[in-house]
């Protein structure tokens, strides 16, 4: 890995000028050797000394990049700001020609202004904007995959399954154009202090995983638009010893699928036969596709002669993950050597495919198959293990106390009497409380952790819940 870069920086009375420019050589040569573990003997031991057999391949893998950075950047006054950014990659996985950003960016610093700075109202008054367009590749690595044991149809009893990145022979750059505008405003001498961010992007030949038995292969898969906004509001207070800082944070965003680029009605991410996760024209990315009830002109469900809900002929769009907005809280207080932090998370809107109550069903073992132990025919075998994908579908907003941090610093005097520079004892709980309507264990676990498993549950793990201890000393 080299690099060299040169500056250049100019002022003349209230303008200043700077330019950057630098070159990158990076290098990578990698070899790896994998062991896979085949029939797991003691469920949930992920030693390799638990598998009864292991399968060993030796990978050996070499990417070349170069690129070349320029930064360019004025400024009028304090006041008026304008930067271009360009950065051009040489990159030896496309051989078609050099990856390329651009970025002009522009901020208003209101607050520098006099009649602002002397109103003593704010302390920050900023609007900015940023226009890009990048060409965006992948990262080429062999990497592991998480499977839930629970779930692996082939090998139950399988926790990771080895995977190689490829590329598919047509593979382009992913072309991406945004705009962001973002305003940053700050009063009460810092106490309350407002960021907003809104973007608009927009992206061509989307780069998406391709997975199948022997491994996963990027795609330009899509084209899709994404438009969202972000709040920040950060505020504290002091009175004395106490001092309590806090932070919210809002999040909306909505990413459409415009072209599906195989021609077909949808793209399929992850997940079952019956249900799954996929791209569909005019949706939202990522969306739930599966069985369906048969429905009548009315859209009242039709019943087959034993009564029982019968079977869209076609798969459908069945749900949608993604959530309408998103909330974190975070709240901090100390008082003379205590702290107290805590964290709160809430979502509003996104489904879930329980598909562990489907089975469950199909079983006999739910509280819900309850009713039909003691008759002939059980009403959900006619729907197979997964069930109609369409009835198992539940709404996952949820209220998530994240985590909790206590801690106590010592005086200084008694820290310094025994030769030490700190001393502080923490105790911490994370994932402490979940409220949701979901009939599920969570409803914001992914079903195998990668690309595409967002809002499938078929025995999920739930999330874990950690109550510990920390001791931090300083000599």
């Amino acid at each position: 890995i080299s690099t060299v870069g040169l500056t250049y920086k100019q002022y003349h009375d209230q303008f200043m000028v700077e330019s950057q420019l630098n070159a990158n050589v990076d290098l990578l040569d990698e070899e790896l050797t994998v062991w896979q573990g085949r029939g797991m003997q003691s469920q949930g031991n992920f030693d390799l000394t638990n598998f009864g057999s292991l399968l060993t391949e030796n990978l050996a893998f070499d990417q070349t990049a170069k690129s070349l950075h320029y930064m360019g950047r004025s400024r009028y006054n304090d006041i008026l700001s304008l930067s271009y950014d360009v950065n051009t990659e040489w990159n030896s996985l496309y051989a078609d020609g050099p990856l390329m950003s651009h970025v002009l960016g522009a901020v208003w610093e209101a607050s520098n202004m006099r009649f602002v700075r002397y109103s003593s109202i704010f302390q920050q008054l900023d609007l900015r904007m940023n226009m890009s367009r990048s060409e965006v590749g992948v990262n080429y690595h062999p990497g592991l995959l998480y499977h839930n044991p629970l779930t692996s149809i082939n090998e139950p009893a399988l926790g990771f399954r080895y995977y190689t990145n490829g590329l598919s022979s047509v593979i382009k750059p992913e072309l991406r154009k945004e705009v962001n505008v973002g305003l940053d405003i700050s009063v009460l001498d810092g106490r309350i202090a407002l960021t907003t961010d809104v973007y608009y992007r927009d992206v061509k030949d989307h780069l998406i995983p391709s997975w199948s038995a022997t491994g996963m292969r990027w795609t330009n898969g899509l084209d899709l638009t994404s438009k969202g906004l972000e709040m920040t509001l950060d505020t504290y207070a002091e009175k004395g010893e106490f001092n309590w800082s806090g932070s919210i944070n809002f999040f909306v965003s909505r990413s459409i699928v415009n072209t599906v680029h195989d021609g077909s009605s949808f793209k399929r991410f992850q997940g079952f036969s019956t249900a799954f996760t996929g791209a569909v024209e005019g949706q939202q990315l990522g969306v739930i596709i599966g069985s369906a009830y048969e429905r009548d002109g009315e859209g009242e469900i039709v019943r087959g002669a034993d009564g029982l809900p019968e079977v869209a002929r076609d798969l459908k769009v069945i749900g949608n993950p993604n959530p309408d907005w998103i909330l974190n809280t975070n709240q901090r207080f100390t008082y003379r050597g205590f702290s107290l932090s805590v964290l709160f998370e809430f979502k509003k809107g996104g489904q879930v495919w329980n598909g562990t109550s489907n089975a469950l069903n199909y079983f006999g073992v739910s509280e819900e198959s309850l009713s039909a132990r003691g008759q002939a025919i059980n009403p959900y075998w006619g729907s197979g293990v997964e069930g109609i994908a369409e009835g198992a579908i539940e709404d996952a907003s949820f209220i998530r106390w994240r985590s909790l941090d206590i801690g106590y610093s010592f005086r200084r005097s008694l820290v310094e009497s025994l030769g030490l520079k700190k001393l502080e004892l923490g105790i911490y709980a994370n994932n402490l409380l979940l409220i949701t309507p979901y009939s599920g264990v969570d409803p914001e676990q992914m079903l195998t952790g990668s690309f595409g498993t967002y809002g499938l549950d078929y025995f999920n793990r739930p999330s874990e819940r950690r109550i510990g201890m920390t001791l931090k000393v300083g000599f």
